[in-house]
């Protein structure tokens, strides 16, 4: 992962990153701590794909990651799995929630946390917090199919949250939804 991390660091004019690590079982916090650190210089980078289903993250590679996400101003599309990693909580979101209010250009956002069954309200909290400034916002796409600790009540205050972000569409996948 150091290799992939240091390639990245030195492309300075990237626009895209797409990487898809499905079920790649070695990524793990160190992996993700390598890739924070590379992509913190990448200042012009517009769109960012990272697939992490199925890895072994917890708290220490989300906290790496929020950080560095927080510092690029530029971005405009953010997509990130994180289905299925069972370790993947709310204190893990919350890292993620403080990076995303860096992200002021922000257009669409997806976020996948389908399985992960340790995300409660406060996870939901943390995302909603984290977008709430970003005026540039339009389109929202979470999953949190089989987040089985997310109550009816929470994802109805959770709704509410994102409706009273000016934007134009919002997609939400919960538990039962199929």
């Amino acid at each position: 992962m150091g290799h992939i991390a240091n390639g990245i660091s030195k492309l300075a004019c990237l626009l895209t990153i797409n990487f898809n690590f499905e079920s790649c079982f070695k990524v793990t916090d160190a992996g993700l701590r390598h890739i924070s650190q590379s992509i913190k210089g990448l200042a012009n980078l517009k769109n960012i794909i990272f697939i992490f289903k199925e890895c072994k993250l917890t708290y220490k590679g989300l906290k790496d990651f929020g950080k560095a996400l927080g510092g690029l101003r530029h971005v405009e599309k953010l997509c990130l799995s994180f289905a299925n990693c069972d370790d993947v909580a709310d204190i893990g979101i919350k890292d993620i929630g403080e990076g995303l209010k860096g992200l002021i250009r922000l257009i669409a956002i997806g976020l996948d946390f389908e399985g992960c069954t340790r995300i409660t309200k406060e996870g939901l909290d943390y995302i909603s917090r984290g977008l709430k400034g970003i005026k540039s916002l339009r389109g929202i796409s979470f999953d949190f199919c089989q987040c089985n600790q997310i109550t009816v009540k929470d994802r109805e205050k959770f709704m509410a949250q994102l409706e009273s972000i000016d934007r134009q569409e919002i997609n939400v996948r919960w538990k039962e939804d199929f």
